[in-house]
């Protein structure tokens, strides 16, 4: 516990640090970072201890506010979540660092090292707080540092609209919360948050659940709640949108599983709502991901797709404590933290990857890179690790958790009821479809990135980035590897959070196992099949290379605008999902047999952030507009206005008194 604290108030230095440096803008980066990797480092330690340890302690320190205290504890739960952060935290130091200084040149980038650290030290302390006051401070704390970092490059339009979509739906969750721990405070007379499951009145259990599958769900980014999500990772600085997706969308994952040991008696219809969303933020996430021509907006739909399984995972847990089905309960919970584990680490390593790819090709459009792999081959095969590992392949990280999940799905077929088995069916069949279609569009996002001919002037002068960037990405590839091949390591971190929620490990040891087993058959097969193409590549060598113009069609002059495109590649598969999107075309038609130089393009967003958000957004603006006829320049109407409204205002007052 006391290092934990203490890593923390290192991360509340290393955010002062960098304002102390302000007018030596590059050493305020590197000091920033180094004082955040060491604190980093020094709580990771602290949390593998207490989350395979299963000790918990608190600590009470002094608090001026009338209200609320500032009390911490370390439990197994919060030492998972703070495993993630520490890791992933210690990473993006690093890489942030070798990011940052190539803006050094156009912009002071010194206070980024500071934001970067303040946002580490509040999601620390949303994991550690014990207070429901407390803990709103540290939420607010999170989404403010976020959203200076997410707005860095404040002068471009897109940067802008993402922030601002960030901060609209972050301050829906955190009124949702407020409420929450308002109506928890007026409940049980204090805003402690309970070491233990808390009866509470019949009809405080269920808006509470509400609150928190609103508050949290929203800064999960669960569907309906997720608009924000793929209008602000893509546009924040990429060490950034790693912590923002390995780390801070964790937090709601967090809040939903603070809430099952607070909440006594979870009814099952909670899970299902957790089961439904899951599934349709797994499809939806899925499916975008094919449809997005933007690097790192089709990582961010990937992030909805993942927090959708570990949203399916949670609510077969939750419905299997509710049924009292141990087993079900056991899979799904773990299924959800593994997961959470092993998407900190490939999703982190992957909007890294993207990162150093917008450092070289100096564009996040897929239809602009191509041809990466021999300008970039290090940061090719870190990008193909990590799509391997989110594509849920045997050996590596997503494919260890995921395989729990689908265990725990199979398991609910045969122990819950009829309802519950054809639920469960169909939870099966929506992560299914959602499992080929990012495997397909992450594939499609590699292919068009790293493959074929460069399709810019950038793309083909792309050159492969500093040391300060490959390392933190070669240590989450260390990560993505363990996770895979090693399964029992993560058993060991999350079994003490499983035995809060009253399971013991016993249950999992046989399908960990399994998991291994695979992920080890699963690596073999990469050895080997590395191992043929090293041997092809060593017999081929002394042979002479030549080089020829490939068969171009009938064209004379072949150019690499003539290969596929991220679009044409997806058109197949688009063309049957059309309706869970919207789809536009822009640019001009050929009008004649030879026409001259004609450009179109495709655009596709799903149909729940164009339609419900973007479109109500619209409709409501064009209500407010009519009041405009309001406004006039004149005083004296302005006077009137105010002369009414005081004499409705007394009238109503005048009427309460009679009452």
């Amino acid at each position: 516990m006391h290092v934990a604290l203490v890593a923390v108030a290192g991360l509340a230095a290393g955010a002062a640090l960098p304002l102390i440096l302000w007018r030596w803008d590059r050493l305020a980066v590197v000091a920033g970072a180094t004082v955040g990797a060491i604190s980093c480092a020094a709580g990771l330690t602290s949390a593998i201890r207490a989350a395979s340890g299963g000790a918990a302690a608190e600590w009470l320190g002094p608090w001026s506010l009338p209200i609320g205290a500032l009390r911490l504890g370390l439990d197994p739960l919060s030492a998972v979540f703070l495993c993630c952060l520490f890791a992933v935290g210690l990473a993006s130091s690093i890489y942030g660092a070798g990011y940052m200084l190539a803006f050094a040149a156009k912009r002071r980038v010194g206070w980024t090292a500071a934001a970067l650290n303040a946002l580490l030290a509040s999601i620390a302390l949303v994991f550690l707080a014990r207070d429901g006051v407390l803990f709103l401070f540290a939420w607010e704390g999170m989404t403010v540092s976020a959203f200076l970092l997410i707005a860095f490059e404040h002068e471009h339009r897109d940067v802008r609209e993402g922030a601002l979509w960030y901060l609209v739906f972050s301050h829906f969750g955190v009124a949702c919360l407020f409420a929450y721990f308002s109506l928890m405070g007026s409940a049980i007379g204090t805003f402690q948050i309970p070491g233990a499951a808390t009866s509470f009145p019949p009809t405080v259990a269920p808006a509470l659940l509400v609150l928190a599958f609103a508050g949290f769900g929203t800064k999960m980014g669960l569907a309906p709640f997720h608009a924000w999500l793929p209008a602000a990772h893509p546009v924040a600085p990429s060490h950034v949108s790693a912590l923002l997706s390995g780390v801070m969308l964790k937090c709601g994952a967090y809040g939903l599983l603070r809430t099952l040991l607070v909440v006594r008696g979870v009814p099952a219809a909670w899970g299902w709502t957790l089961f439904a969303c899951g599934a349709a933020s797994a499809v939806l996430g899925a499916i975008n991901i094919l449809a997005a021509t933007d690097l790192k907006r089709s990582l961010a739909y990937s992030s909805i797709e993942n927090v959708g399984i570990i949203a399916v995972s949670l609510g077969a847990g939750v419905v299997g404590l509710a049924a009292g089905s141990p087993g079900v309960a056991a899979l799904g919970l773990a299924g959800a933290l593994l997961h959470v584990l092993s998407h900190s680490a490939f999703k982190s390593l992957l909007f890294s990857a993207a990162g150093a790819v917008l450092h070289g090709a100096h564009t996040r459009r897929l239809e602009r890179m191509g041809g990466l792999l021999k300008r970039m081959p290090a940061t090719a095969a870190i990008f193909l690790c990590g799509a391997a590992a989110a594509a849920a392949v045997p050996g590596l990280a997503g494919f260890a958790s995921e395989f729990v999940v689908y265990r725990g799905l199979f398991d609910a077929l045969g122990r819950l009821t009829p309802a519950g088995q054809a639920a469960s069916a169909a939870a099966l069949g929506a992560l299914a479809l959602a499992g080929g279609l990012a495997a397909a569009g992450l594939a499609r996002a590699f292919g068009m990135a790293f493959s074929g001919s460069p399709r810019s002037e950038q793309a083909a002068n792309a050159r492969e980035q500093n040391a300060a960037m490959l390392l933190p990405m070669a240590m989450l590839v260390g990560a993505c590897l363990a996770l895979g091949m090693l399964p029992r390591i993560a058993l060991a971190l999350v079994a003490p959070a499983l035995a809060q929620f009253g399971i013991h490990w016993s249950l999992l040891t046989p399908v960990v196992a399994q998991a291994g087993h695979a992920g080890q058959l699963g690596s073999i097969f990469l050895l080997v099949c590395l191992a043929l193409a090293a041997l092809r590549d060593r017999l081929l060598r002394p042979r002479p290379v030549a080089q020829s113009v490939t068969w171009g069609c009938g064209y004379a002059a072949p150019t690499a605008r003539m290969q596929y495109s991220a679009a044409s590649f997806a058109s197949p598969a688009l063309n049957v999902l059309r309706g869970a999107l919207e789809v536009r075309m822009s640019g001009g038609v050929p009008q004649a047999v030879f026409p001259a130089a004609v450009h179109r393009e495709s655009s596709a967003t799903d149909r729940v952030d164009a339609f419900l958000y973007r479109g109500g957004t619209a409709w409501v603006s064009r209500r407010l507009a009519s009041l405009r006829r309001l406004h006039r320049s004149r005083v004296q109407q302005y006077l009137l206005y105010m002369f009414i409204a005081l004499v409705l205002l007394l009238s109503w007052a005048a009427r309460l008194v009679r009452q």
